[in-house]
């Protein structure tokens, strides 16, 4: 959180307001100011640090719905718009055994997944600028291998799909999380958090 609030302090005098022509700009750093008072005020308190968790995600839409306002293109925001679709899918799946799982259930399922596929598609053909990022080989050659397993775990769900079968739609739609979460965390600074880097 120390991290979060100093780099973000340096954030918005920077940015808050560079845009005057999007009046909707200094509101959304705003809220993002609420968001991290209310994340810390939760980890202060030492409740459910997911709850935190939570809270610093609402950031993420945040500004994925500045990005957009402004024709703004960032490689993560299609990554992010995956996410709830993402989350549907598992969480509909784990909540359910082969005997439970409904026809609404599979429904829901379909219908986030076809959302889902087509977001992922973009993902996969966008073009990747490696230096913005700070990407090295290794880190390109995780991203590859995510993606490509990601992809297959996609498409094993949508054969699952089309074969109504209950058993294999809990388990590959339970599987579409891993790799699409250690993507995701490619782009995260991990270093300077546990203190490895200053």
């Amino acid at each position: 959180m120390k991290l979060l609030k100093e780099n973000w302090g340096t954030f918005k005098a920077t940015y808050s307001d560079s845009n005057p022509n999007d009046p909707k700009w200094k509101e959304d750093f705003d809220k993002v100011d609420q968001k991290i008072m209310e994340a810390a005020k939760t980890v202060r308190s030492g409740k459910n640090l997911m709850d935190a968790h939570e809270t610093l995600e609402e950031i993420r839409f945040i500004f994925l719905e500045l990005r957009k306002r402004n024709g703004i293109d960032y490689y993560i925001d299609p990554l992010s718009e995956f996410h709830p679709l993402m989350e549907v899918i598992v969480h509909t799946a784990a909540e359910n055994d082969p005997d439970t799982l409904t026809d609404s259930d599979k429904e829901t399922i379909r219908e986030q997944y076809d959302q889902a596929s087509k977001i992922w598609n973009r993902i996969k053909t966008s073009d990747f600028d490696r230096d913005l990022y700070g990407f090295n080989d290794e880190k390109m050659a995780k991203m590859k291998k995510l993606l490509k397993m990601e992809s297959e775990a996609l498409n094993k769900l949508k054969k699952a799909l089309d074969d109504n079968n209950n058993a294999l739609i809990i388990t590959t739609a339970i599987a579409i999380k891993s790799n699409y979460a250690k993507l995701y965390k490619l782009f995260g600074d991990f270093d300077r958090v546990k203190g490895k880097r200053s």
